[in-house]
């Protein structure tokens, strides 16, 4: 059996490759956001030190709405929530392929038995996203600071 013979599993193998470039994308676009904020912020502390004003300095506005939330009611650091659902779906879907397996393989119908490995997609889906949790801890994304409304 090719894999030009079974469309659904070309179709499935093509958006599980299309949904980890995304992951991996927005990995990518968050670590390059996170290197800009402490090169922006390396600079504000040299130009503090040398007692210059703030205002020469070229400070994006938007990128720390973006990461610390917007003045006007932000709940805070949006990096932190993308990894904290990362982690909490990556734990669902690894457990749901895990049962999926299990299920299948202890089917006493031969014909369920044959599919065990479709349990498999949403195993490793649930490791791709657990992997891009452990993977952006380095960047420091710690829970955000509670504001003075709460």
């Amino acid at each position: 059996m090719s894999l030009h013979d079974t469309p659904l599993l070309f179709l499935m193998m093509l958006v599980l490759g299309l949904v980890a470039l995304g992951i991996l994308r927005n990995y990518l676009a968050t670590r390059n956001r996170m290197r800009l904020r402490q090169m922006i912020h390396q600079e504000r502390l040299k130009a503090l030190e040398k007692e210059a004003p703030l205002d020469d300095l070229t400070y994006d506005r938007n990128l720390e709405r973006e990461f610390v939330g917007s003045s006007s009611g932000g709940n805070g650091n949006r990096a932190f929530w993308l990894r904290l659902t990362a982690l909490c779906v990556g734990l669902v879907c690894s457990f749901v392929g895990v049962g999926m397996i299990v299920a299948f393989l202890l089917a006493t119908d031969p014909e369920l038995t044959k599919i065990w490995s479709v349990g498999m997609i949403p195993m490793m889906l649930g490791f791709g996203l657990l992997l891009f949790y452990v993977l952006t801890r380095e960047l420091g994304l710690e829970k955000p600071a509670p504001t003075a409304t709460e």
